[in-house]
C-alpha cells in the first residue's frame, strides 16, 4: 500500500492551492443541480443523506489538460494502482487534504462513527484494488476510519460508462453485492465514487447497503460530470 504523509507538501504552497480551490468552487457553482439531488459541498452547511455531494465539476474535454480539476481526478483516482508509483505525491496529497478539509472535517464525519466504502469499478473482482480504493485505504490508515473498500464487489463485469453513456440503478443492483452483510448492519457509511454522471452508481450501491442493514449512507463523488 502507498503511504502518503501530509507533511511532504510545502505549507505555503498548500495555502495557495487551498485558496485557488475555494475560488474554483465559487466560480463553478450550479444551483440547478440541486433539483437533481447533486450538491457541491462548498455551498451547504448540513448534509442530507438523500443527496449526492461532490467537490469539483468534471469536464471530460479537460481531463488531458494538466492543472485542471478534471485532470487531477483522472491522474490520482483513475490512472495509477497500488503496484505502480503514482504520478505525483503532491497531487495525491492535495486531493487527500481537500477531501478531508472540505468534506470529512467540514461536516464532522469522524472515524468514530463512519465507515469509508467505495463504488467498485466496472470490472469483475473479488477485491477492490483500483486507484479509488487505494486512495481511500490510505485515508483510512491516516485518519483511523474503518476500511470498507472491500465491502462491495462487482460480481459481474459491466461496460465502461464512457462506452455506454448513462446507466440506470438496475445495472448496479444486478452486478454488485455485499461481501459480508454483518459488517454493514447498523453502520453509518460514507459511499464514495470518483466521478458521478447520473448518480446511478452511487444510488444503486446506496440501496444495496441500506437493504443490507446499514443505518445511514452518505454519497460523495470527487467530480460531477457536466
Amino acid at each position: 500500500m502507498i503511504e502518503i504523509k501530509t507533511n511532504e507538501i510545502n505549507a505555503e504552497k498548500c495555502k495557495i492551492i487551498e485558496k485557488k480551490c475555494d475560488l474554483v468552487f465559487e466560480e463553478n457553482y450550479n444551483s440547478a443541480l440541486e433539483k437533481e439531488g447533486f450538491v457541491q459541498v462548498n455551498n451547504i452547511e448540513n448534509l442530507n443523506s438523500e443527496d449526492i455531494y461532490f467537490i469539483y465539476y468534471y469536464n471530460p474535454e479537460e481531463w488531458r489538460i494538466k492543472g485542471t480539476q478534471s485532470n487531477l481526478i483522472i491522474r490520482v483516482l483513475k490512472e495509477h494502482n497500488e503496484f505502480e508509483q503514482i504520478t505525483s505525491i503532491e497531487e495525491y496529497t492535495y486531493l487527500s487534504n481537500v477531501f478531508n478539509k472540505h468534506f470529512l472535517k467540514k461536516f464532522n464525519l469522524t472515524y468514530n462513527d463512519y465507515v469509508l466504502c467505495c463504488v467498485p469499478s466496472h470490472r469483475k473482482s473479488e477485491h477492490n484494488r483500483g486507484p479509488l480504493a487505494t486512495f481511500l485505504r490510505n485515508i483510512c490508515v491516516n485518519n483511523k476510519f474503518i476500511d470498507g473498500t472491500d465491502y462491495l464487489i462487482r460480481h459481474t463485469e459491466i461496460a465502461e460508462q464512457k462506452k455506454v453513456g448513462k446507466r440506470n440503478q438496475n445495472t448496479h443492483l444486478s452486478s454488485v453485492k455485499i461481501v459480508d452483510s454483518s459488517k454493514v448492519e447498523g453502520k453509518k457509511i460514507i459511499l464514495i465514487d470518483d466521478i458521478t454522471t447520473s448518480g446511478s452508481s452511487l444510488n444503486g450501491c446506496r440501496k444495496i447497503l441500506l437493504n443490507s442493514g446499514a443505518k445511514e449512507v452518505i454519497c460523495f463523488a470527487f467530480g460531477k460530470d457536466i
